[in-house]
């Protein structure tokens, strides 16, 4: 017998809605690798934390939804299989933005600049670890 739905794969981003699934979802991870006993966060957590005033975590869901080809071919579908056509949650992504900074300060990440970044960071380099007074600078 042809198959006569075919299925499309979406991303989304969650809605608070979302919330039991997301959580289903991770706890059948953490039962999957058997450590059930490790999950220390609830749905509660999930929610305060991606859609509540602390709002640090952005998620995403992959959404897999089936779909039929024309309406002549819904027809000859009984009405159990009308059931099973809703889209169904099957993966999630957290996000957490966070941004921090330092001065660049360590000569290991001053070498990672580039052309008069590169060529400032050095003459300040030998600026301040050279005794020498006569210096040329090469442009």
């Amino acid at each position: 017998m042809e198959s006569i739905i075919d299925y499309k794969f979406e991303i989304k981003a969650a809605e608070r809605k979302d919330v039991p699934l997301i959580y289903n979802l991770v706890m059948e991870l953490a039962r999957h690798e058997q450590l059930s006993d490790h999950v220390k966060g609830t749905a509660k957590d999930i929610e305060r934390f991606a859609f509540g005033e602390e709002k640090i975590a952005h998620i995403y869901c992959g959404w897999v939804t089936p779909i039929c080809p024309s309406s002549s071919s819904l027809s000859s579908l009984s009405s159990s299989s009308l059931s099973h056509l809703e889209p169904k949650m099957i993966s999630y992504t957290i996000h957490y933005l966070n941004y921090s900074a330092r001065p660049l300060t360590h000569p290991w990440i001053q070498f990672r600049l580039t052309d008069d970044g590169l060529i400032k960071c050095a003459i300040e380099f030998d600026d301040t670890n050279s005794s020498s007074s006569n210096k040329k600078i090469i442009k």
